[in-house]
């Protein structure tokens, strides 16, 4: 052995014995003469009478702290020269900080899946209620040919349907557009946009067609051009009452509930695709998005748990198992959640929400595994089976 390994190992056994004295745990006092004589031999360069003396105390010195070592106490330990943070005071303020982030996100993403669900939740009680209040599902898909075709839907036909739920329902579909925003304009901003409804789109076509053919008022008559800027007043209707032909005949260009008094149609193009977008979105949520978070959530729990343990018995001396738990959880959240079936998991995890699943996964992965050692070895047990009865 070089005299440079001997001065290495004589400086984590001082680090050794250090230790144990500030823990109380040194009794044999022949342990330190080992370890200052054989670091007086080392500083003065002269040979060592008996270096197995020391390899024996250092041994014993480290069955002694254990389950501290070397490695844990330097990585718990502040390097006092440059006052900079151990390894252990950098991995507790890098898991704590992801753990904040990742649960800010998850409360505005459950506050967000938490308003579309209530307007989707809201819209299909209005839809009942006007179904039943304007005679059932006949009237339904009338109104849904009328959206489809770009007619205009009777107005005493819809009259007969509770102004005040209709009103309730415009918002609600509006405010489902507004929460579609929120996610669209990130595509957008990739260059990523969702193509139109093609009925929503031919309808208004066709009709902003014929509101500047057949269907329109001489060129004296006409009104304005229709922007959504002008004011009411100046749309009135060339004979000072009704409606004229052509605002008739373009209302399918105008947006529902405008100041030219058109009626909500619920059926229209343009809210089946906010719906349909919106009704996407949040099983896109609820299948993978909430779950990632919940699993890797609860996978910073896992860690920030066990991070404080091993700081607390010196037995902390890296973070690289915990980086790799990090993606495991996170996979095991969204996997448990939307991969497995009820019937692989265990009796007691059967009648919990899946988001619960995803937390359990995430602070638990060895759960997971369980359950897919569960299901590969019932297949290979099938397989054995086959090949024992032929």
């Amino acid at each position: 052995m070089t005299t440079l390994s001997l001065a290495t190992a004589v400086e984590e056994a001082e680090l050794l014995l250090a230790f144990a004295v500030r823990r109380g745990l040194l009794a044999d006092q022949t342990l330190a003469a080992a370890v200052s004589e054989c670091r007086q031999a080392v500083a003065t360069t002269t040979p060592l009478a008996d270096e197995s003396r020391f390899w024996s105390a250092f041994n014993r010195l480290a069955a002694l702290v254990q389950p501290a070592t070397v490695e844990s106490i330097r990585a718990t330990t502040p390097a006092a020269r440059d006052g900079s943070d151990s390894k252990a005071d950098e991995a507790v303020k890098r898991y704590r900080n992801l753990a904040l982030a990742t649960l800010v996100t998850l409360v505005a993403a459950q506050v967000y899946y938490l308003v579309g669900a209530t307007a989707i939740s809201r819209i299909d009680s209005y839809l009942k209620e006007l179904e039943a209040a304007s005679g059932g599902t006949e009237v339904q898909g009338q109104l849904v040919e009328l959206a489809v075709s770009g007619t205009q839907a009777p107005a005493s036909r819809l009259d007969n349907a509770e102004g005040y739920k209709r009103v309730r329902l415009d918002f609600s579909y509006r405010q489902l557009a507004t929460w579609n925003r929120v996610w669209e304009t990130p595509l957008e901003l990739a260059q990523l946009q969702w193509p139109g409804n093609p009925a929503s789109v031919l309808a208004r076509s066709e009709t902003c067609k014929r509101s500047a053919g057949a269907n329109s008022v001489p060129e004296s008559n006409q009104t304005p051009p229709v922007t959504g800027e002008q004011p009411a007043a100046e749309l009135a209707a060339p004979d000072g009452g009704g409606q004229s032909p052509a605002r008739v005949a373009t209302s399918d260009c105008l947006p529902a509930g405008d100041a030219y008094g058109l009626v909500f149609n619920p059926f229209d193009g343009d809210n089946i695709v906010t719906e349909t977008r919106a009704r996407l979105a949040l099983k896109t949520m609820s299948a993978y998005v909430l779950p990632f978070l919940y699993g890797l959530l609860g996978t910073c729990v896992f860690i920030l748990r066990n991070l404080g343990e091993g700081i607390r018995s010196y037995s902390f001396s890296s973070d690289v198992g915990y980086r790799v738990r990090l993606p495991l959880g996170a996979l095991a959240g969204v996997a448990m959640a939307s991969i497995m079936s009820p019937e692989s998991m265990p009796s007691a995890l059967r009648s919990l929400p899946s988001i619960t699943l995803a937390f359990v996964a995430g602070y638990s992965v060895e759960i997971w595994f369980a359950m897919m050692d569960r299901v590969i070895g019932a297949f290979s047990n099938t397989d054995q089976t086959a090949v024992k009865s032929k």
